[in-house]
């Protein structure tokens, strides 16, 4: 303004006289502009509706100190008053048993003042005399009731509980061994009323909406005749975050499937069957026929652990999941097949009769596969090859697992051509290990399902498309999309990469599957680099709008700090290179998941 009043001294005053009336006009128009352009619209064209957060339970900390928190579950029942989606839930601890200091938190649903149905929950290590918060995700409705639920590891009666403070809020109690929350949650144990400091962060702001693009957008209306450009490209109004999460979501720990196929024994009908279900996925079972079966007994384990099984089958000669997408041969992996059981008792030669199917494939295009079903009763189960994709043999290894208690411990590493090189199951690099085997050596409870489901030349237009194949044949919980390094080498608009990740992320979510989301590797290309750290960006917006998602490897910063790990193609990882992004992998779901 300084400079506005001295600039008028300077003129004349029939000047001054014109030059105020345009910057009334143009303070006029302005003015005009931004009335119309209300919040609301703002929120609309940025792809968010507008509301307010808010919290739902107590969150005060409470005058007194509760008791005989740990292997039992505590709740609280509070009431909406508004929808939106719990993002997080939070509770006071007072002092901790410092060698058991493991908590979850759990959400239920509410019938007739009764907890029902688990909608959410997340597991941590506690800190004393704090706010604990874990994030979750699940939405919530306008006047309904919820339960807040707290359950710990220890066994000392004095350690790890909540405060609470004196009120009218409906308490329940209820036996827990700590681990696995119910997923119905049952009969209470006791019931009374007391105001504990636990309570769930509600997001009814900058909730994701289906709108991805501005519609309706008030514009001024010019006074005199100009030319308006045409944009090329979609706006980019996303928000961008101040400070980047370091972290994204840490998952609750999933329960564990165990093989039960290792080292059982094995028949084929040609080729080597131990080949298939021995340690190492360096060794494959392969037939010299195109029609050929393998057979595992499966009769010495125990019944409970083999009344509803998945098998997987994997062929790692084969790079992309469908090779046909990327341009790719196929090499040697089944085509039409059947998966079969059999009652028949133990014996020292596969069943010649009384085979039950259980799955009938016929044209199949991927290099791996995964059936779940039931085999109550059946001692024996059969992989039978009737034709071939790719060659005149089947080359593989087969797996199964106890599925009983759900198929939640099961990975799909959906990306382009990095982790199609780097995420099968044979060694890599320096001897690197599968995903699974690494998981299984730092936690031996655990050994992952783990398909990789990615296909070369992919970016995320075509991710879009195909994520919607890939979720309907993929029984398991994780969800690892690993896309970005063609988009960043085509120079993808952001909005527009931003808009496809949300879309994938969202198909994931609404199929009741967890998002693992990385940062893409960096590479030599130019294209990359001037592209790439918009689209970085991007991620991490991602992470901030839809706390779901597991926060994957940041191989952006690994690659660029380690160039020396990326080919002569300037583009992909090393054989020592891939084997590294393979492990992170595993370091990374060790952290995130397998805590």
């Amino acid at each position: 303004m300084k400079k506005l009043s001295a600039f008028l001294k300077e003129i004349s005053s029939t000047t001054r006289h014109h030059v105020l009336i345009a910057v009334v006009l143009v303070l006029s128009i302005l003015t005009t502009t931004l009335s119309a352009y209300n919040l609301t619209q703002v929120k609309s064209f940025r792809g968010f509706a507008a509301a307010s957060n808010f919290t739902l339970g107590i969150t005060s900390v409470g005058t007194s100190t509760d008791t005989g928190n740990g292997n039992s579950i505590t709740c609280n029942r509070a009431t909406s008053t508004s929808s939106g989606i719990v993002t997080a839930m939070s509770v006071y601890v007072a002092a901790f048993d410092t060698t058991k200091k493991n908590y979850s938190l759990a959400l239920y649903a509410d019938n007739n003042n009764n907890p029902t149905t688990l909608l959410a929950s997340a597991t941590g290590l506690l800190t004393a005399n704090s706010w604990n918060t874990l994030t979750l995700s699940t939405p919530i409705a306008a006047n309904s009731s919820y339960w807040l639920c707290y359950n710990t590891n220890t066994a000392k009666s004095a350690s790890n509980d909540i405060k609470y403070s004196a009120g009218t809020s409906v308490a329940i109690y209820k036996d827990q061994t700590y681990g696995t929350w119910p997923a119905t949650f049952g009969t209470v144990g006791a019931r009374w009323s007391d105001n504990y400091s636990i309570y769930a962060t509600v997001n009814g702001s900058d909730t994701p909406t289906a709108t991805l693009a501005p519609t309706n957008v008030p514009t001024a209306t010019p006074t005199t005749e100009q030319a308006t450009p045409t944009p090329t490209t979609p706006v980019d109004i996303t928000p961008t975050p101040t400070t980047p999460p370091a972290t994204g979501t840490v998952a609750p720990t999933p329960v564990a499937m165990s093989v039960i196929s290792r080292g059982v024994p094995a028949f084929a009908t040609s080729g080597v069957a131990s080949s298939a279900n021995d340690s190492d996925y360096n060794t494959t079972w392969r037939s010299t026929a195109a029609t050929a079966s393998l057979t595992y007994n499966l009769s010495s384990v125990p019944a409970a652990k083999r009344s509803k099984v998945l098998l997987v089958w994997y062929n790692d000669a084969s790079e992309s999941y469908d090779p046909a997408l990327a341009s790719e041969s196929p090499v040697e992996y089944p085509k039409n097949y059947t998966i079969q059981t059999n009652t028949a008792a133990s014996g020292s030669t596969a069943p010649s009769s009384g085979w039950v199917t259980k799955a009938t494939i016929t044209s199949n295009r991927y290099h791996s596969r995964q059936h779940v079903f039931d085999m109550t009763g059946a001692n024996w189960i059969r992989l039978s090859v009737t034709s071939v994709n790719g060659g005149s043999r089947s080359n593989l290894n087969m797996d199964v697992y106890d599925a009983s208690q759900g198929t939640d411990d099961d990975w799909t590493i959906f990306g382009s051509s990095t982790p199609a090189m780097s995420m099968g199951h044979q060694k890599k690099g320096n001897n690197t290990r599968s995903f699974s085997q690494s998981i299984n050596l730092a936690q031996p409870a655990y050994f992952p399902v783990q398909e990789d489901s990615s296909i070369s030349g992919y970016d995320t237009n075509d991710g879009v498309t195909f994520i919607k194949t890939l979720l309907p044949i993929f029984p398991g919980k994780y969800v690892a999309i690993a896309l970005g390094a063609n988009d960043a080498d085509e120079c993808m608009n952001p909005t527009t990469f931003y808009n496809n990740y949300a879309s994938m992320v969202q198909s994931v979510i609404n199929a009741g599957k967890t998002p693992v989301v990385p940062l893409f590797n960096w590479s030599k290309l130019s294209t990359v680099q001037s592209c790439g750290p918009g689209l970085i960006d991007k991620l991490n917006q991602l992470y901030i709008a839809y706390p779901q998602i597991v926060k994957g490897p940041d191989f952006w910063n690994y690659f660029k700090a380690h160039p020396e790990l990326v080919s002569s193609d300037n583009q992909h990882p090393t054989e020592v290179g891939q084997g590294i992004y393979r492990q992170m992998w595993a370091d990374t779901a060790l952290t995130n998941v397998y805590h």
